[in-house]
């Protein structure tokens, strides 16, 4: 364990913040450690930072069809049982028909989540364990690709949920989103304006200890609704759109303002910087993430208000997921 007051090696902290916080951009894997070095070291001469991201390599793996039941389609084109879940274009939705039952795999981890309809979906999201709901019901299987520090990740209009191991439900309805924990334990993280209410489902403890800074724990046994506040626009609406990019911009700069603050040596305050920036990393990439899924579901209407909320996005998503270049202190 690193003590406190260390010198910290930032190109270290780079590679960590990769490996545990998702380095994620809507278009580009993580940096790798070697990418790291070569980049810092073609930079040591400079007379001052710059930033930018460096050449990023693809990730492998995707979602495989496990089981399916009723109308499941993606972009118009039915699935079929064991092929692989169309990741490209970027914007495959999947639509499932009422009573409609969709198990995905994980190809790399091996992790499974079913997919329930009627309702709308992503899965694997960037060839991750992510998964996106408009509509619809998503039920974990536990015991299938955990590992320590794996999190799967469920991104709604009004809210992102994370968990490692835990039999749990997500299910978007019209008004809320209900996260239901039967086993183990989830962290609930509202969007701007939603708030989160927490219950026992039966004499179990009510979540709160345990909380995660802004994501609120919610415990086996326990079931968690998350709805509009008293002043918010519709999740499906350009001014929802907007609130959400109010909301994941400023962290996507702070989070680009505290790695440049650590990778170019925060001296004894190091852990605690790094410490900040793994949670502010982790909020810009739900905040983002809620963002371009409001973004994508936007009513027809709404087309000609899409380029100038994408382009909002792409600078957003470059700037938290993209690692400051600053040169090496001799």
């Amino acid at each position: 364990m690193m003590r406190a007051g260390r010198a910290l090696d930032p190109i270290l902290l780079a590679g960590v913040f990769c490996a545990l916080a998702g380095c994620r951009r809507e278009r580009a894997p993580p940096v790798s450690s070697e990418a790291l070095v070569d980049a810092a070291a073609s930079t040591s001469s400079d007379s001052g930072p710059r930033a930018g991201p460096e050449p990023l390599r693809p990730l492998q793996g995707g979602c495989r069809v496990m089981a399916l039941s009723g109308d499941v389609r993606a972009d118009g084109t039915p699935l079929a049982v064991e092929g692989e879940v169309p990741e490209e274009p970027q914007s495959t939705w999947l639509t499932l028909g009422p009573a409609s039952k969709l198990a995905v795999k994980d190809a790399r981890t091996t992790r499974e989540v079913t997919l329930l309809g009627p309702g709308q979906a992503r899965a694997c999201v960037e060839r991750r364990e992510e998964a996106w709901l408009t509509s619809g019901a998503l039920e974990s299987e536990v015991g299938a690709g955990e590992s320590p520090g794996a999190e799967e990740w469920v991104v709604t209009p009004e809210s992102v949920v994370r968990y490692a191991a835990a039999k749990l439900r997500v299910e978007v309805r019209p008004k809320d989103t209900s996260v239901v924990v039967a086993a183990g334990a989830a962290f609930v993280w509202p969007a701007g304006g939603s708030r989160v209410v927490v219950a026992a489902a039966s004499d179990a403890s009510v979540g709160g200890a345990g909380d995660d800074g802004e994501w609120k724990r919610v415990a086996s046994t326990t079931q968690a609704t998350i709805g509009p506040g008293s002043v918010r626009p519709a999740a499906h609406s350009v001014d929802g759109a907007r609130a959400a990019l109010d909301q994941c911009e400023p962290l996507a700069r702070r989070s680009r303002d505290l790695a440049a603050i650590l990778l170019g040596g925060a001296g004894d305050a190091g852990g605690e910087v790094a410490a900040k920036q793994f949670e502010t990393r982790r909020l810009a990439r739900a905040a983002c993430a809620v963002a371009e899924l409001r973004i994508d579901s936007l009513p027809p209407a709404a087309l000609a208000d899409q380029p100038t909320l994408r382009s909002r996005l792409e600078a957003a998503a470059a700037t938290w997921s993209s690692l400051p270049i600053v040169p090496l202190r001799r």
